[in-house]
């Protein structure tokens, strides 16, 4: 999930809606089982070359079933992340790096590793924020794109980047950034692309 970030100023979403963009990665059957781990890792180290603010939301654990992948080839990104999930907010974000922060743990109002919950406390509202229950989950791709704009959103609030007082609705926000792609990515669920 790529979300805009000004240089300087706080942007308000009770003026405007954000400018936000996603990159899915998926794997075809015949791709060797190490592929995909591989362009995550190449995303994680441009990320953390280039972006301000690096999110997720519980993220060590993932960074730690990634790191498993790594047997037959090095990876960089989840190895530099994972340092730095594991260090954020003890020390300077370090030259060139972005700042990492993690909304299950460094939320201002304290822990919570509810996504749902955070998201109700800070006027996010949304049908496909919860780890889908179903099995299998209908549209996971569309249920990931609408957690990870929680996330980026949830981070940039609390890092003082983004600022809104009226509830935002992650779903339609979602529905219109990635219009030209949902239906692809809901699997034909049309319950999600409105259509």
């Amino acid at each position: 999930m790529y979300l805009y970030l000004h240089r300087t100023d706080v942007l308000d979403l009770d003026d405007g809606v954000p400018n936000l963009g996603f990159e899915l990665l998926t794997d075809e059957v015949d791709d060797p089982p190490d592929l995909l781990p591989q362009r995550l890792d190449e995303l994680l180290v441009a990320g953390r070359r280039h972006a301000r603010i690096l999110a997720g939301h519980g993220l060590a654990a993932d960074l730690e079933r990634l790191a498993g992948f790594a047997v037959r080839r090095r990876l960089p990104g989840v190895e530099s992340v994972a340092r730095s999930w594991m260090t954020r907010g003890t020390a300077g974000k370090g030259p060139g790096a972005a700042v990492v922060f993690d909304t299950a743990l460094d939320e201002p109002a304290g822990p919570e590793p509810d996504l749902m919950a955070l998201c109700d406390r800070a006027g996010l509202k949304a049908t496909t924020v919860a780890v889908p229950a179903v099995d299998p989950p209908t549209a996971p791709a569309v249920s990931a794109l609408v957690r990870t704009t929680a996330v980026a959103l949830l981070a940039a609030r609390a890092l003082g980047r983004y600022w809104w007082s009226r509830p935002i609705d992650l779903d339609t926000l979602v529905l219109d950034s990635a219009w030209d792609h949902l239906e692809a990515l809901s699997g034909g669920d049309t319950r999600l692309t409105g259509r």
